[in-house]
């Protein structure tokens, strides 16, 4: 299965056993990756620093992101977006989770904390996607093989994120600040 950046960004972020994650900071780095998912599979495009409605993905979260856009009376600039888009696929990782959950990686399991607010989890069903993940980071980022544009993306969004010393899965941190040291 071919994850988009997004996806790949929520397969990181996400402790695998409890389905949650505390990666607060990292939450306007997925929406960008939802919109660089978006405009490199088309279903929108950069015009005059605005973003206009593209083609149609076939991908159900990149038609959301086309038809946002495509929505608006006056285009809007990817600064813009960042800040709408979470509002727009309102909840944001339940919308980038849903083919995760539909193809069996991620299950989704809704919950409250004390009762009173309603939350939702996705533990890891198949962790074989995430496994091949954070192999193919480890290979370019500890041993040097050389990136696909694709993973010189995700690097690039996942750094920012704070999700790059976790992105090999190797503990030791040696290994972490070699890791950073080629990302950068």
């Amino acid at each position: 299965m071919d994850l988009l950046l997004s996806e790949e960004m929520l397969l990181l972020a996400l402790d695998g056993d409890k389905g949650g994650t505390t990666w607060l900071s990292g939450w306007t780095a997925l929406t960008g990756g939802v919109l660089v998912d978006a405009i490199a599979a088309g279903a929108v495009t950069v015009q005059d620093e605005t973003l206009r409605p593209g083609r149609e993905s076939g991908h159900p979260l990149l038609e959301r992101v086309r038809e946002a856009v495509a929505a608006e009376p006056e285009p809007r600039t990817m600064g813009d977006w960042v800040q709408r888009l979470p509002v727009v696929l309102h909840p944001l990782v339940e919308a980038v989770a849903a083919r995760l959950v539909a193809d069996g990686v991620l299950g989704e399991e809704h919950t409250t904390i004390l009762g009173l607010i309603p939350t939702t989890r996705f533990p890891e069903v198949d962790p074989t996607a995430e496994r091949v993940l954070r192999g193919r980071l480890r290979s370019i980022l500890v041993e040097g093989v050389e990136p696909t544009p694709h993973d010189l993306l995700l690097i690039a969004l996942v750094e920012p994120a704070g999700l790059l010393a976790t992105a090999t899965g190797d503990e030791e941190r040696a290994v972490r600040r070699a890791a950073r040291r080629r990302a950068a």
